[in-house]
């Protein structure tokens, strides 16, 4: 219980009496005294006026990643753990290769968005020995997909990635035009390596050089911009994300090749390892993880984050009125995503967590109207 400022004034009050006879009998430095009365005055304010939730204890140190389907799930998780829970969330931004290790010695305490069949067996081994705790999907149905404009997969009846050997005229390369373009992820993303791969096995490294994108910014600006201007992209894509919440975009199919096997067609980590098998994206699985520690020291958030569990499409949405909109602010469009799912939402968290988190949405939106 705090303190009352009343309480502190009679505490040091009492101090004060007590060295002034200290003081009297034992001749002891005025200075020290002095410099003594000062240290204690400055406690006991400082524990009175301090948040007990804004001690280092009660951060939470959240993996960020590139891409902005992850960035806006870390901002509604922090707003909730903030709002809702007292706590301090802090992003530690990492690249993807770099998760297992950072939640295996707690450089992070949660990372939200893992696309596991992408990471190697490294990171399943960590799980399987306890040093990471799989909180389960938070998407249902993600995924990695390849895509062309709709419109042009009607017209020219693409169905498939074979069918694009022969419509690579469609997004010449300005620099060789005689191939096509094909958009490949970020190279810091473990999917970057299997593109190529896939390229390859399916037969359309001939007809297309590969595009590296700087940032996810650009990338995405790559694919929005097509969209706006009705012209023709090829390339990789995920949901949830801005892009595919256009509806601009065809999903294409990919080819089971013979290498491919049931345990295979789970795991894309493996064909990192093994250049011979190739097989589709299916519905990928995206995990919420969590250092084995926070795990043991933070049952309310645990509770959360299993509960946790967001449909794609109001993901997808949601960044797709950010990106129309030109919102930047990962915290507002956290406080769109809940304004606008509240039901949604209202399932993953304690019953107190809720009212605090509904009472600050009120105040943000009167203060932004």
């Amino acid at each position: 219980m705090k303190k009352s400022v009343i309480d502190i004034n009679r505490t040091i009050n009492d101090l004060c009496s007590i060295i002034f006879l200290l003081i009297h009998k034992h001749h002891v430095q005025i200075s020290l005294i002095i410099l003594l009365i000062i240290v204690l005055q400055s406690d006991l304010i400082l524990a009175d006026t301090q948040n007990p939730m804004d001690a280092p204890d009660n951060r939470i140190i959240l993996h960020g990643g590139d891409w902005d389907s992850f960035k806006l799930i870390n901002a509604i998780a922090s707003y909730i753990l903030k709002n809702g829970y007292g706590y301090t969330p802090q992003i530690y931004p990492e690249p993807e290769k770099k998760v297992s290790e950072s939640l295996s010695s707690r450089t992070v305490d949660i990372s939200l968005e893992v696309w596991k069949e992408n990471h190697p067996p490294e990171l399943q081994n960590y799980i399987e020995i306890g040093a990471i705790i799989d909180m389960g999907k938070i998407y249902e149905n993600a995924a990695h997909t390849y895509i062309i404009p709709d419109h042009v997969a009607q017209q020219y009846s693409i169905r498939t990635m074979e069918d694009m050997q022969h419509y690579w005229y469609l997004c010449k390369d300005p620099e060789e035009p005689t191939k096509g373009l094909f958009y490949n992820a970020l190279i810091t993303w473990l999917v970057h390596d299997s593109n190529l791969k896939k390229l390859d096995a399916y037969g359309l490294s001939p007809y297309y050089n590969p595009v590296t994108m700087p940032s996810s910014r650009a990338y995405e600006e790559v694919f929005m911009k097509a969209a706006r201007e009705n012209r023709t992209v090829f390339g990789m894509y995920w949901i949830p994300s801005a892009v595919m919440g256009t509806g601009y975009w065809k999903e294409l199919e990919e080819p089971t090749l013979p290498s491919c096997t049931n345990e295979t067609i789970l795991n894309l980590n493996l064909v990192n390892a093994n250049q011979s098998q190739i097989c589709p994206f299916t519905s990928s699985s995206v995990h919420k993880l969590v250092s084995r520690d926070f795990y043991d020291s933070a049952p309310e958030v645990v509770s959360f984050l299993i509960a946790l569990k967001p449909d794609e499409n109001e993901i997808s949405r949601t960044l797709t009125f950010g990106y129309l909109n030109n919102i930047s602010d990962w915290d507002r469009l956290s406080e769109e995503y809940l304004i606008n799912n509240e039901e949604k939402w209202k399932s993953w968290v304690s019953t107190d967590a809720y009212i605090r988190i509904k009472r600050t949405l009120a105040v943000n939106t009167d203060e932004t109207e």
